[in-house]
Parts: structure tokens; sequence; C-alpha cells
């Protein structure tokens, strides 16, 4: 497997692109508009507590009030010992309940309004909602995560090589820190020597060290550490063996990028590449064309079929199609088979370069046998182990549903390039042009009712104003015969195409 790194980008957005085999797999993009504030660490103060959902709003000083659940409270006892589950729970911060924790507290006996507490950021505050915190702190470094507030070592469980797995845990375990922490060893750091883990916790501990002090000194609210750049974290969390190359456009960033290497190895910096040509650097590697697609509803498959991505308030629905790929006539089972096989391929891809999570309803094309029914089940459970982010997914019904859900830490792709329509409210359609005509007629029946309205004014987007004349005018002039009164209908081409509005001139009044 043939790995790179694109990054492309100035001032106002950063853009990396990791290409498997030439294939896009995954897109990160951020932008100074947008607060990113996930692994950020501040001092916070408790607003308030609600026993009602076992949760306290602490102010970090962002505007919003981040949200501290039960379980992400460590106890007034400190520092605790968990088992690996538990320890992989608190480096996903997973909500899953954890043994001789807060799940037997009560949310009042750990914490009260006026308290300062040394919270992370787990999920960027999306629309209203505030951030998702925690009090189990995480710093990750190249190889390892270091955690202050827990005592117990593992490894992380997307190892799965049990020779590797217990190496890894011997190196971690047997390391000597200046504080009692927790630490767990990254999949990056899959056959790195004891020296590379040294390295990377002196590090960890000097970065420990200096919070510790902000910690002592500083008011809350206050950042106490900030969470490296998107060039720095996504080269910390994907630089592996595979990646053979990473371009680089922008001098700035050629430097940032040769610096992080340098203190991992000389030889991670002969795969650096600087990209001097005129052509941009996503364009030259038809980068641009793929993230155009990104933003379509409907994604083609390579045999002709497609899938159809819908966002909705509760969830997003996913549903797959043949499409243009027809098959055998007779073979109308493994027609939908294979439709269905690559789907499950492509639809992790797709959750992974939008961004997208929470709970997710997949519709697959119906299939009678049960066994192929589980086909497509462990190909979609299998590429979903690719995926960074926590997803959980649930056996595929007889109506060809899958429930799954995939962790959501900070916006989708579309939220951070769109806003909402200003036309339609974000609803994705306005009122037909027959509808708007009823409309009017309503509303000026309504007004003439009134003795005292003499005349009614009308003020429609142009196009609308056409549309209504030309279909509407000789009801509108009935009812003007009818009631003896007045209809002046004006075009304003800044009102939407469903708008209109009304003015009413009343006996006696100008």
């Amino acid at each position: 497997m043939s790995e790179a790194i694109y990054i492309d980008g100035g001032e106002n957005e950063i853009r990396v692109a990791r290409l498997v085999n030439q294939k896009l797999d995954d897109l990160f993009v951020e932008r100074p508009d947008v607060n990113h504030c996930t692994g950020n660490i501040y001092k916070g103060k408790v607003m308030s507590i609600v026993p009602g959902i076992q949760a306290a709003f602490v102010d970090i000083g962002i505007g919003k009030n981040g949200f501290l659940y039960v379980d992400e409270v460590i106890p007034s006892e400190g520092r605790q010992d968990i088992s690996d589950e538990e320890l992989n729970d608190v480096l996903e911060h997973s909500r899953t309940k954890r043994k001789n924790h807060s799940s037997n507290q009560n949310i009042k006996t750990l914490l009260k309004e006026g308290d300062e507490i040394v919270v992370q950021v787990t999920k960027d505050p999306i629309g209203t909602k505030g951030p998702r915190l925690t009090s189990y702190i995480s710093i990750a470094g190249r190889y390892m995560v270091y955690m202050p507030n827990i005592r117990h070592r593992g490894v992380s469980r997307k190892i799965t090589d049990r020779n590797e797995k217990k190496r890894l845990r011997e190196i971690v375990k047997n390391l000597k820190s200046k504080n009692d922490c927790g630490l767990i060893a990254r999949t990056v750091g899959e056959g790195k020597s004891n020296k590379d883990f040294e390295r990377d916790l002196k590090y960890l501990e000097r970065v420990w060290m200096l919070i510790h002090k902000e910690i002592e000194k500083s008011p809350s609210p206050y950042l106490l550490h900030s969470e490296s750049n998107l060039l720095v974290r996504v080269l910390r969390d994907t630089l592996n063996e595979d990646v053979k190359q990473i371009f680089v456009e922008s001098r700035e960033h050629y430097r940032m990028v040769k610096e992080f290497l340098s203190n991992y190895g000389k030889e991670l910096k002969t795969k650096l590449v600087y990209h001097k040509k005129g052509v941009s650097l996503f364009e030259e590697a038809k980068i641009e064309k793929e993230i155009d697609k990104l933003y379509r509803r409907k994604v083609w498959l390579k045999s002709g079929g497609y899938i159809v991505i819908e966002q909705t308030e509760a969830l997003l629905s996913i549903d797959v199609n043949t499409g243009r790929y027809k098959g055998a006539s007779d073979k109308l089972e493994e027609t939908v088979l294979e439709t269905n096989l690559e789907s499950a391929e492509e639809i992790p891809r797709q959750l992974r370069l939008r961004n997208l999570g929470g709970i997710i309803i997949i519709d697959f094309i119906d299939m009678e046998k049960r066994k192929n029914r589980l086909l497509v089940y462990d190909r979609l459970d299998r590429c979903l182990k690719r995926d960074k982010a926590k997803t959980k997914i649930y056996q595929i019904s007889k109506l060809g549903l899958i429930e799954m859900s995939r962790q959501r830490a900070s916006k989708s792709l579309t939220s951070v390039a769109f806003q909402g329509c200003p036309y339609c409210a974000g609803e994705g359609t306005v009122k037909s042009g027959q509808s708007l005509g009823l409309d009017v007629i309503r509303g000026i029946r309504k007004a003439f009712s009134n003795r005292k309205i003499l005349k009614v004014q009308l003020a429609l987007n142009p196009e609308s104003k056409r549309f209504i004349m030309k279909n509407f005018e000789r009801e509108i002039s009935q009812i003007c015969h009818r009631f003896k009164k007045e209809v002046d209908i004006r075009g304003n081409k800044d009102l939407r195409l469903d708008e209109v509005t009304y003015q009413y001139h009343e006996k006696g009044k100008k």
C-alpha cells in the first residue's frame, strides 16, 4: 500500500489530503473563522449543576459553557486505577460507564457551583450546543498518549498483533516517569524502539509540567494548553512507513513540516517535497475534483450504482441504489449483492471525508439470502475499522437496514464550507409559483374583508410577479371588482422568490 500526503493552503485555510494508492482517503480542513478547540485544556469554573441529567456546565472562556457529564468527572479521591478497556474508553472519550467510577456517584457530590476544574474539550461546539468536556486529561505525543490522572498503562486496542501488543506493553510498563501517570501506546508506535518511547515521554512530561504551572497561578476561565495546529496533528497521527512522500505548496508550511520531521529522524525529511510549479498542488493531483464531489448528495459507484447521502436534524440517512448497473436479468440477487458490497466499501470512506457522525441509517438494497446480508455487514464492519473515529454498528435487518453511529468531534465538511440558504432557510425547497399565487389571493381577500382598507399594495420578486400576473390576473381582477377596491402589484428584486410584502391603504389615511 502506497500513501502520500498533500498540504495546501494559506492564511485563510489549510487543507491536508491523504491519498492511498492514488485515491483520496482522508481530508482535513481548518479555517480561522471556525472555532476548533478539541484537545484544548482549560481551567474552567462550574457555572451550574443539573442533577436531572447528571451534568455540570463549565465556563471555559469561549462564549458557550461546556457540558461535563458525571462519567467524565474524576472522583475526589484522585488518580484512578482502570482496566485496558476503560483506558481505551478514556482515550476515545467514550461515555461507557467505567468501573469503580462516577456511574455510582451523583454529580452534586463531585462538583458544586463556583468550583474550579481542569477540563479538556472532546467535541467542538456545534450549532447552539457548547463543547463537550472531560476531566480525564490526555496529551497526545507521536507514539503514545500521556494521562496525568490515571495510573494504568496499556496499548491501543487498534493494535491487533499479539506479539507486538505484548512487546509494546512491556516497553510502556517499564518507562520511568517523574509523575505516576498513565500511558497508552498509539498505533503509530508499532515497530518503534524503547528509545523512541523514552524521547516521546520526555516531551510529554515537559508539556504537562508547563500546564501544571499554569494551573497553579492562572485564574479561571483560562486556556492552559492549545492542541497542535492541523499540520502537526495530521502528521503526528497519520505519518507511518506507508507514507512515501509529503507534498507541500507553501514555503511557510514547508518549514513547519521540515521542523516537525527533523524531531523524529533524518530519514523522514527525504519524504518531503516542495511543490514549485505554477499549477495548484491539489489541481495537479486531481484532488480538487474529488473534493467538489464531496458536496454532492449523490455518489456514483464504479459499477453504475449510486448512494444518496441526506443529513436530517436527528440522523444521517444513506440510500443505496443499483442505478445504471443492471447485471444479468436472471441474476438479480447477484446484482444487488455486488452493488451493496461496493457501497459497503464506499460509505465508510465518504463518512471520513465528509466528517459525518451521529446516528446513521443505511438502506441497502433488499437481499433475500441471509448469507448475502452477512457478507455486506462484514464488508462494512471491516472497512469501518480503518476509521480513527469510534464507530458502532448493528446487524443488517431483513429490510436491508443497518443502524450505526460514528463519533462526531467537529463540524462536518459541508457545515464548514456552506451556510444556510437565505431563500429556503435551510429547508432545501421554496414555495412553488402556484402556491405563492394562491397565498396572494387569500391575502387580498383577507385584507378586503376589512372595510377600512381601500387598497392593497403587494411587492414580489420580479420573476414571481410575472408568474402571478400570467396565471392569477383574472382572479385578482374579479376580487377587486367584487369588493370595489384596488390592488397594486410591484416587483422588488431584493425579495426572495417565495416572499410577499403587503402595504394597506385605509380610508382617510395616505
